[in-house]
């Protein structure tokens, strides 16, 4: 194949460039591999300018690296040499040693939800191409590796959704929970105490996360107020990830909005019930004069919600309030129409 492709090429093409025969400054030694050259180094000096004619990028340095390890995510080198360029496993500051700093650098990094600029290299402390909140559980435990906490992991785990609390069930120890939630702007979260107890909110979405010292396995997540649906969770033990069974925990009806809010001209609702029996759901202005009626007439438990529409195209433009009663319960939900 070489030889065909020497015949191949047309060696009429003459060399413009100026050669470097020098010590690119690329480092292998006990330290780790590093590709890309010293950026004051000899390929760095008297770069050839190319031809602006669309085909050639212009560069800033001479030979196959500069100052990107173009490697990193496809070749197989790359996964050597993250690994070897850690000279400290976690150490994200380049102190020279893992601890505290480097644990709040990588949690702020994981709720910031891509916001902040980190190199993460180092941090995947499990090896499983991901960074998360086994990671940090790897560095916090080995920052407080004189604490052991003696009862079995946890295997499988249920996260129990009520209407104003997120708490875990598990069948042993979990030492950290990572969860990203949606919901509507009226949300508000507070978070159980923990060694590391986080949270982030951008926009209608709340990336949190919770890990143990080791004292005590994880049960209380956060209590809130608003509407949330649980976009993901990652639940983990000392050394693995935890099955989560999501499990929604109802005690009175429930009036969420799962359409467009505002919206033109309908919407729907979803109405959540604890127990089987007579619902009504009416719609109110804001002088409290009912201008629909939506359900009249037994329904079944549900706990996921009756999804109910709400087409307000005979209204005018203004918010209306939905309530739901049933059992003695009632729930209330704003809407606003804009047309």
């Amino acid at each position: 194949i070489g030889d065909q492709l020497f015949n191949d090429f047309d060696d009429s093409a003459t060399f413009a460039g100026n050669a470097v025969v020098a010590f690119p400054g690329i480092r292998d030694d006990e330290a780790g591999i590093d590709v890309t050259p010293t950026l004051d180094g000899a390929a760095y000096q008297d770069v050839d300018t190319v031809a602006a004619d669309g085909f050639f990028t212009q560069t800033t340095f001479k030979g196959a690296f500069g100052s990107d390890n173009w490697l990193d995510g496809w070749s197989t080198l790359s996964d050597v040499m993250m690994e070897m360029n850690c000279a400290v496993d976690g150490d994200l500051n380049n102190s020279g040693y893992l601890n505290v700093a480097d644990v709040v650098a990588l949690v702020n990094y994981i709720i910031s939800m891509g916001t902040i600029n980190l190199d993460v290299t180092c941090a995947d402390m499990n090896g499983d191409g991901s960074i998360n909140v086994s990671d940090v559980i790897s560095m916090v435990n080995i920052i407080i590796s004189d604490r052991v906490y003696t009862d079995v992991d946890a295997l499988e785990s249920k996260l129990i959704i009520s209407e104003d609390s997120l708490t875990l069930e598990s069948d042993g120890f979990v030492q950290g929970v990572q969860m990203t939630l949606s919901h509507n702007s009226d949300f508000k979260i507070n978070l159980s105490d923990a060694y590391i107890s986080e949270y982030k909110t951008i926009g209608n979405t709340t990336n949190l996360m919770l890990v143990s010292d080791k004292s005590h396995s994880i049960t209380d997540i956060a209590t809130f107020n608003g509407d949330i649906k649980v976009e993901s969770i990652h639940v983990a033990n000392q050394s693995g990830n935890v099955m989560v069974e999501q499990v929604i925990e109802l005690t009175s009806i429930n009036v969420n909005v799962v359409g467009p809010n505002p919206f033109n001209p309908s919407t729907q609702l979803s109405i959540a019930m604890p127990e089987s029996g007579f619902l009504s759901v009416s719609v109110y202005n804001l002088l409290g004069q009912k201008v629909a009626t939506l359900v009249d007439n037994y329904m079944e438990a549900n706990t996921a919600g009756h999804i109910i529409n709400f087409n307000a195209g005979n209204l005018a433009s203004g918010v209306y309030i939905v309530q739901a009663v049933a059992a003695g319960d009632i729930a209330t939900q704003k809407v606003m129409l804009i047309k």
